[in-house]
């Protein structure tokens, strides 16, 4: 008999045979819960390979067999060096063979197995091989389901191959529990398969799978490199359950102190419990570790960042947390940092400034001939377009519909643009002459439209049914031709900014991070950025050999230059004023861009009045929570030099005394709300990753921990009665509403789940009753409000449709809600839904929050909702003029 690779003896049914098919097997080399490997010598090509088999009890199950060829047939099809080959699939008496690579290494696991971390270039480097190969994997439609470090082989040549791609799923049966191993132990859970400590938490729960759950996995194997321990316990129990799902790893940092916080950030990103929070592709994931790598390579590993961005349906104005001070003077010069190429564009002289008024002028487009720009202004309130010479002089209004005029661009001829309004309650194209006229509708449900340069087509962005925008052209003479340029493979989330090549061949647009190339004429889309920097708002040189864009690069956002056949992007602004929007003259004398800041305060509206407040301070004032009565206003704000609560009390409108700072401790503060008799405020604290539920006296005091779950605890909100505290939970592995009785800022009972959907619910607020909460679903892309019986149970009620609701309050008796959300435009407002007959209406006088990439729709009601406090984004930012080096030749 032959012993096993631990020197026990294997069943008889398992036998080493002596030959199977053209394969002489020389010895096993591997067993574990599902399977059997060899090493072999195939007689045909005179070489070693390794030969697998499921164990031999497995193979009395028919579909068991049947998925294991299917999916073994599936992994055989990936072609990728970081992927152990499988060279044949076949079947010889009943049993079905893999005959795959034979890798002369060792398993990351034997190389962890003293506990000592790998270097980071060695982490970094597997990583980025690894992350490549999940990607390959993915887009070929396989999933592991079992990445871990006995799955990671590092050969003699230093590569590390994923091995047993695709075997996991084979393996997995869904209608009965299986073994799951991690070299020398078993478990159960749930009815899935996966080793023990590396499995996603939905994965522990049983739920569907998506490549989400690999690159959890993933996370897990990059973590216990960069540490030499594993990210979560794998003993016996299910200790190591709980800390799948509820628990975070120690720091990276604490445990070595070599590795860069920017890797730990990936590693953390990677590991967030809910899968919408971690990576959504391989290829995200890749291009960060990918980014990380350059910028280490560089010296400049402390100007990169990682943090993604929601998206966002809307043009992304990146105001929030990038504040930048405009310069005062009307003109400024701006340094080229790195020499042009010798066809490359450069900004030359000085720049020019063409608006000057208090609030926001931006999107500029130039004329075909140079002379004019058009441009966005809220001059006046609403966002209207706006024409300037590019001489200088008074600025005329085109538009003046009271919604939103955006986004303008021109026609080839000069003789008018288009433009976004949502006029008509969703936005949609529309032209206008350009010496004035009545706007007309052209194009439907769309968005940043451009038009072509022969003036024939139409681009524009379109929402497809999970809400993300594509790349969509049509003829102007026949636009119901609508052609959808882009898919799902064709960039992260959103596709957005359409911008057509010269000789109108091409588009380039911008996904989530980067920018893209694809044919007018329809065909697959390459990359034409891929540092994941947040690249957007392309414009095209005349000459077609180059794209400017707007980055946020090197921690700051300015203009940039790439060539289109590919390359290293330029950098032509300095970034000091966040220069972005960059648009370019037929001949490219001139180059238009607008610069913007921005600044978060809260206002304090009397709705039967209509009067406005807003309470003063220089920093960011944020989060408002409003007391019952109307006598006490909370907020976070950064005034004390980080985030904490501030408490404000009123009378009315009017401020009855300075404010005062209610918390001072570690981590950060956030969502306060007042209790009803005014004396306690609820908030969530964050520290080290952790979330949890706090109360303060309003009279000032120590704080008290309300919720110490492992699991996140966010979104406090008060019973009518002061007696109960509502939250949200991520304790039963999906954010649902949980209820507990308080009293003298303490819990005094058990907590209880009141919704058990498989979306994340938010936001709850009590009926004035108490009969009933309030709350936002988030389900994929889509958000709305929805209302549960606290004691009766049953099923939910949705009660908006096309909300894209961000928060919910009753301002009064119970038969109606007030919502904020988008509501189909590309602002979010705050609207009042009837819970009798379903009617939407808009508040009077109306409550705008800001723009949809702006704002987080926070809200608060007091005096039976006769008093509103929100949270608004104001910014300022103006249209540039700069001349071009093309255009001084």
């Amino acid at each position: 008999m032959t012993p096993g690779p631990e020197g026990h003896e294997p069943p008889a049914h398992d036998l080493r045979p002596e030959r199977v098919g053209s394969f002489e097997v020389l010895e096993e080399i591997g067993r574990g819960g599902m399977g059997v490997v060899y090493r072999a010598r195939d007689l045909k090509l005179e070489r070693e390979v390794a030969l697998k088999r499921p164990r031999s009890d497995l193979l009395g199950d028919p579909e068991f067999h049947r998925r294991f060829m299917t999916e073994a047939r599936t992994a055989s099809k990936l072609m990728h060096p970081n992927i152990t080959t499988v060279f044949e699939v076949f079947e010889e008496e009943g049993v079905p063979w893999l005959v795959m690579e034979l890798i002369q290494g060792a398993s990351l696991r034997s190389l962890l197995q003293d506990g000592s971390p790998l270097s980071f270039e060695d982490v970094l480097r597997h990583g980025e091989g690894l992350a490549d190969a999940l990607r390959v994997a993915h887009i070929g439609g396989v999933l592991h389901r079992d990445i871990n470090p006995n799955n990671i082989l590092v050969g003699g040549d230093g590569r590390a191959r994923l091995s047993d791609f695709g075997l996991a799923r084979a393996w997995e049966d869904p209608e009965r529990d299986l073994e799951i191993t991690d070299a020398t132990t078993q478990a159960r859970t749930h009815g899935a398969a996966g080793t023990r400590g590396y499995m996603s938490p939905e994965q522990v729960l049983g739920k569907p799978l998506d490549p989400r759950s690999d690159l959890f996995s993933f996370g897990v194997v990059l973590y216990e490199m960069s540490t030499g321990r594993p990210a979560f316990a794998r003993g016996s129990g299910d200790h190591w359950v709980d800390a799948v799902l509820h628990r975070d790893p120690e720091p990276i940092s604490r445990v070595n102190a070599d590795m860069p916080p920017e890797f730990e950030s990936v590693v953390r990103k990677a590991l967030a419990k809910r899968p919408f929070q971690r990576y959504q592709s391989a290829s995200e994931l890749l291009l960060d570790l990918r980014a990380l790598r350059r910028r280490l390579e560089s010296d400049s590993a402390h100007s990169w960042s990682g943090v993604g961005r929601r998206p966002s349906r809307r043009r992304r104005w990146l105001g929030v947390g990038v504040l930048a001070a405009v310069a005062a003077a009307a003109v400024v010069g701006f340094m080229v940092l790195r020499p042009a190429a010798d066809d490359a564009l450069e900004l030359v002289g000085s720049h020019k400034r063409l608006t000057t008024h208090p609030g926001w002028d931006g999107q500029p487009a130039l004329s075909p001939d140079g002379t004019m720009i058009a441009y966005t202004s809220d001059d006046g309130g609403d966002p209207n377009v706006w024409i300037v010479h590019t001489a200088g002089g008074e600025p005329t209004q085109r538009t003046t519909h009271p919604g939103s005029d955006t986004d303008p661009a021109w026609f080839p001829d000069g003789s008018g643009f288009v433009f976004v309004s949502d006029r008509d309650g969703a936005p949609s194209v529309w032209r206008i002459p350009v010496l004035g006229g009545s706007p007309m509708k052209v194009v439907p449900d769309a968005e940043q439209p451009a038009v072509s340069p022969d003036g024939s087509r139409i681009a524009f962005a379109r929402a497809n049914p999970a809400g993300l925008t594509r790349i969509a052209v049509a003829p102007l003479a026949d636009l119901s031709q609508v052609e959808v340029l882009t898919g799902d493979d064709d960039g992260l989330w959103s596709h957005e900014f359409p911008a057509w090549s010269p000789d109108g061949s091409t588009l380039c647009y911008a996904d989530h991070r980067d920018l893209w190339l694809v044919p007018a004429d329809g065909g697959p889309a390459r990359r034409l950025t891929a540092d994941g920097a947040g690249d957007f708002d392309p414009a095209w040189t005349p000459d077609g050999r180059h794209v400017v864009f707007t980055s946020m690069r090197e921690r700051t956002v300015a203009l940039w230059s790439v060539p289109a056949a590919g390359g290293e992007p330029r950098r032509l602004t300095t970034g000091t004023s966040s220069e972005r929007e960059p648009a370019l003259s037929r001949e490219a004398s001139w180059l238009a861009y607008c610069t913007s800041e921005s600044d978060a305060n809260v206002v304090v509206l009397d709705r039967r009045t209509g009067d406005r407040s807003v309470i003063p301070g220089s920093k960011d004032e944020r989060m408002p929570g409003l007391a019952p009565d109307g006598s006490l206003l909370v907020f976070m704000s950064d005034r004390s030099g980080r985030a904490d609560l501030w408490l404000q009390p009123l009378d009315g409108l009017a401020l009855a005394g300075p404010a005062r700072q209610l918390t001072d401790h570690p981590g950060t503060v956030a969502l306060p709300e007042v209790s009803p008799d005014g004396g306690w405020i609820a908030y969530q604290r964050a520290v080290e990753g952790r979330r949890d539920i706090w109360l303060v006296p309003t009279a000032g005091g120590v704080p008290l921990r309300f919720t110490d779950h492992p699991g996140n605890d966010i979104h406090p909100a008060w019973s009518p009665d002061g007696a109960q505290l509502a939250w949200v939970s991520d304790r039963a592995g999906v954010e649902n509403v949980w209820l507990a009785p308080v009293a003298d800022g303490r819990r005094t009972g058990e907590p209880r789940r009141l919704t058990r959907g498989d979306a994340a619910d938010l936001f709850p607020r009590w009926s004035p009753d108490g009969g009933r909460l309030a709350y936002v679903e988030e389900r994929g892309y889509r958000a709305e409000a929805m209302i549960q019986d606290v004691v009766g149970g049953g099923a939910p009620v949705r009660v908006t449709e096309g909300a894209q609701a961000r928060r919910v309050r009753w301002p009064g008796p119970g038969d109606e809600l007030l919502v904020s959300g988008t509501w189909g435009s590309d602002r979010v407002r705050v609207r009042a839904v009837s819970l009798v007959d379903g009617g939407v209406q808009e508040l009077e006088p109306a409550v705008v929050l800001g723009l949809d990439a702006d704002s987080t729709g926070l809200f608060a009601v007091g005096k039976g909702g006769q008093i509103l406090a929100y949270e608004t984004t104001g910014r300022k930012g103006d249209v540039w003029l700069a001349e071009t080096s093309m255009g001084s030749n």
